[in-house]
Parts: structure tokens; sequence; C-alpha cells
């Protein structure tokens, strides 16, 4: 006998068999990597910052740095004591999130008067706000000197010396912002801070340092971005220095760049590196447009190696004055979690909403919901004959039924058959509708607008494992995700869905679908679990986390 040649079939019947098992079941560990991504915190104006303002802190997320899609609708994540302008944040080595913004004090008719404090609010996630206060940073200049403002504070932790430095813009012994330098302060606890002094001063009007570490052969530099106020129309240059309070270095005249690296009328410079790569975007708000634009470079050192501005950037409606920072995997999904998941139903013992949102859906027939089993819990079976979970009532508004140009629905399920039309998610109609469904070996996602249809397909005939699908619909992009995979894409053309009163919700078709199926039925029969819908267009890799981890 060959025991090599036996062993070697027994092992090659394991592997066979070992593959089968992964090919139709999902992988349920943490994602391999953390790529992680980005929050970007802003309070929003009118162009010129007139108009509406809304001096709240906001944020967006992205992973690529390019584009920024709004958090909580485009409305305030917080409501901080102070009124809030020019926010920024960062991650101390502590682990403690620490933001500091302009603080305007408001009269009676809602017009901002500046005063020489700075707000500060600490966090350990990003969501709640603790110790909330005004840091008085100039004192050390009065009462010699009055001092008109405090604007634009940003600040940095220089681990050789264990001291966080915060530095501002203000300007002295003048009735207007007409001589803005640079101040900075220190503190190692953000109680006891050292007195203000001169940070950079050029020797022209200037505001809006962002300053930037970067790492050159083992050696930290320190960039600087500022506003040129002397200039005309106003806009950015950059400086640096080789160490981050050193003065000397960022006012001398061959460090400061000869050319301009912004477009006219731009202010509020954020440059970031790009997570892994060898790039560093940077952005800057249009004050007098009401728009922001996004440059990049591969060479920091070089202020003329910026490129033209990207016109594939997109930013928030209406945000102003904006700071940018880096967020692990795990605390950009709280932040998408917490303010941009619409609802999650678990499945594993009822339809409620696990989002706090208190979204509960209303049973349809029997389902059977079974505690263990599905892939985080316990799932849903429907019998594909009377059963569906209904989500949205008839007519209605808000929830299932506003009008959106943004929306992402995931879910795992487990088909018993597909070749009939089974529908799994329907919001809306015909007319204006956003729809998953299977049918004929395929797998669906539709969107409807004015009576106008878009879909994308890919084949999908299995029965026999659970299967994770994602739409998403990214303000006229309808992408398909299979398995953590992007299968189909399609520009539709259609910009926005519009606002629908019909029924909606799991497992079958209400009455009629985005794909112009009509008559209540279309059932799906099989399991379902771990749904989730969101009000932002995810990213590939949002998919990937959810199918890695469900």
């Amino acid at each position: 006998m060959n025991r090599k040649r036996n062993a070697s079939v027994r092992w090659s019947l394991i592997s066979l068999v070992m593959l089968l098992i992964l090919a139709v079941s999902p992988i349920w560990t943490q994602a391999a990597t953390d790529e992680g991504g980005y929050v970007i915190a802003y309070f929003r104006s009118d162009p010129s910052q007139t108009g509406e303002k809304i001096q709240k802190l906001h944020y967006g997320y992205s992973r690529d740095g390019l584009k920024w899609y709004e958090l909580n609708n485009n409305a305030p994540v917080a409501d901080l004591l102070y009124p809030l302008r020019d926010p920024f944040l960062d991650k101390g080595p502590d682990g403690i999130w620490r933001l500091v913004y302009t603080t305007p004090d408001v009269d009676s008719n809602g017009n901002n008067i500046p005063n020489y404090y700075l707000g500060y609010a600490e966090s350990t996630d990003l969501i709640h706000w603790t110790n909330q206060k005004r840091l008085d940073l100039m004192k050390n200049y009065r009462p010699a000197n009055t001092v008109y403002n405090a604007w634009a504070p940003e600040w940095v932790y220089n681990d050789e010396t264990g001291k966080y430095i915060i530095f501002w813009s203000s300007t002295l012994n003048a009735s207007s912002p007409s001589n803005n330098k640079h101040y900075k302060a220190t503190t190692t606890d953000w109680n006891t801070f050292s007195d203000a002094s001169i940070l950079f001063d050029p020797g022209v009007k200037t505001i809006d340092a962002n300053m930037l570490r970067y790492d050159k052969n083992g050696e930290d530099f320190y960039y600087l971005f500022y506003k040129d106020e002397s200039a005309s129309p106003m806009k950015i240059k950059q400086t640096w220095a080789s160490e981050p309070v050193n003065k000397i270095e960022y006012e001398d005249p061959a460090h400061i760049s000869d050319n301009y690296i912004t477009p006219d009328y731009t202010e509020g410079p954020e440059a970031f590196k790009i997570i892994g790569q060898n790039k560093w975007h940077l952005i800057y708000d249009y004050w007098s447009q009401g728009k922001y634009g996004l440059k990049t470079t591969t060479n920091i050192e070089d202020p003329t190696a910026w490129s033209a501005e990207n016109s594939n950037a997109r930013f928030p409606y209406k945000m102003r004055h904006a700071g940018v920072a880096d967020l692990t995997e795990s605390e950009l999904w709280a932040l998408i979690n917490q303010y941009s998941l619409d609802a999650h139903y678990k499945l594993d013992a009822a339809a409620l909403d696990a989002s706090g949102n208190n979204r509960n859906g209303t049973l349809i027939g029997s389902p059977v919901f079974t505690s263990s089993g599905g892939v985080a819990g316990g799932y849903v079976n429907l019998d594909g004959i009377d059963d569906g979970i209904q989500l949205a009532n008839s007519p209605g508004t808000g929830f299932m039924h506003d009008a959106f140009s943004m929306r992402s629905v995931s879910m795992w399920f487990k088909a018993d058959q597909t070749s009939s039309t089974q529908v799994l998610y329907d919001e809306g109609g015909a007319s204006n509708g956003f729809a998953v469904k299977i049918e004929n070996g395929n797998l669906l996602a539709g969107i409807a607008n004015n009576n106008v249809r878009k879909s994308v397909s890919t084949a999908f005939t299995d029965t026999l494992g659970w299967h994770h699908v994602a739409a998403v619909f990214r303000e006229g992009t309808l992408e398909l995700y299979l398995d953590g995979a992007l299968k189909a894409s399609v520009n539709s053309g259609i910009p926005t869905v519009g606002a629908h009163t019909d029924f909606g919700g799991l497992g079958k078709r209400f009455a009629q679908d985005a794909f112009n199926g009509t008559n209540d039925g279309a059932y799906f029969k099989g399991k379902m679990d771990q749904v989730k819908i969101f009000d932002v267009p995810l990213f590939g890799q949002d998919v990937v986390d959810l199918y890695e981890t469900p």
C-alpha cells in the first residue's frame, strides 16, 4: 500500500471540503487590516459667512481624503457650551481627543462679537464632550495691550518636550483684525498654560495657520500653511522649520514660499498625509464663494509641486473652515453608527431597531425568529408565501419616505431558491424608490425617480450558504456589492430619489417597487439577518468591514 499517496489523497479531500465550506460561509473574523479613514470637523455658513450661520460642531468622513460625506445629515453633532467656528481636533498621546475653536460672543441680533478667548473641549470617543471651557491665553498681553481677537486655533504635541503647543491669530491695539499675527502657548495638562508669545510674524497680516509634521529620513520638520492677508485677493503660502516653535526659521525668507499655493480668495488651509502613502492633500475654503478646494502633492517640501485643483473632490454643503484628523477603523465606525445609521435590525428575536432611532418593524404573516445560527446571533426565517417585515407606513414622511441623494442598505441573507422574483428590500415605489431583489438567478439593486429607473445586477444562484449584499446610492451612482466585492456599478443620471409615500420594508414587495414591479407579493423564501440602513454612501472598505465583521 502506498501510504504516502493515500495520505495525500485524504489531505486533498479535506482541503476540498474546507474550500467548499469557505465558499458558502461568510468570514466572520475582524478585518485583516485597519485601514482607517478621516474625520473632518467644521461649522456651516453661507458664502462670505453671511446669511445662515450654524456655529456648531459638524462632522464628515472620508476613506480617501478626496470625497467627504456629511454625517448626521449635515446637522450639528454636538451642542457645546459656546458658539463654535474654525474647529480643530486631534488625539493626544493619552488617547484624549482635544477640540479647540474660535468662540465669538453673539449679540441679540445674532451678530458675532470678537473676544480674546479660545474654546476647548475633551472627548474619549468624539461623541461625548467634557471639560468644556474658554481659554484665556492672551492674558499676559493685557492690560498693557487690548486684544481684539483670538481666531483659528490649532494644536500639536511635541513628544520631545511632552508639551502641547496651541497656536492662533490675534490683533493687538486695534478695533478690527487689522494686523493679525500668530501666537502660541504651551501646556502639559490643559489647565495651566505658559505665557503667550509670537510664533510667526512674516511682517504682513496673516491668519489661519496649520502645522504639519513631516518625517524626513528620521528627522522631523514642520510645515506651516497660512493665509497671507496682504495679498489681493487673499490666498495661502507655506513655510517650514526644523522645530515646531522655531520662529526664526519660519520667518526666514528662504523658507517662505515665493509662490502662493492656492487660488484667489482662499483661507483655512489644512494639510494632511494620506494613510499609508507618500502623498498629502491640502484643502482650503473659498470663503467668499461658499465652496472648498483640494490639491495634492507627493513632495511636501516643494511649494511648487502642488497639483492643480482636483475637480473630483467632494465636501459637505456649506462647510466652512474645517479641521481633519485620522481615525482608526473602530473610531470611524463608531461615528458612522452614531450619526448615520438610520436603522439596524438584528432580527434575532423581533424586528426591533437597534440603532436607537426607534424605527421598529411590524411583522406581516408569521416570520419565525431563531436566537442562534445567524451570522451574528439569531435570524428571521421568511416562508416565501405571506411573510414580511413592514418598516414604512403609507402615507408617511420621514424615515423611508423622504427624498435622498445618498443611501446604503446592507443585509445578510440565505435564499432557499433563486429562480422566482423575491424582493429583499423595498423602499418607495415605481415612481420614486430604492430596492434589492433576487430574480432568475440574479441579484439586483434598482432606483427610480420620477418614473425613470436604473438597475444593476450580478449572477446569483447559491442556496447553500449565507451571503452579504450591499446596495449603495451615491448622488447618481448605483453600486451593488456581493460578499464584500463590487459586482456592478452604473452612473444612473439620477442624482436624487424623490420623496415617496409608499409602504416599504423587508422580504416582500409592498404594492410596487423601484423595478416597476407591481402587485403585493414577490415574497422572499429564506433567512435574513443584520439589516442596516445608512444615510451615507458607503465606501468599498466600509462594505468589506460589514462583510468581514457582521
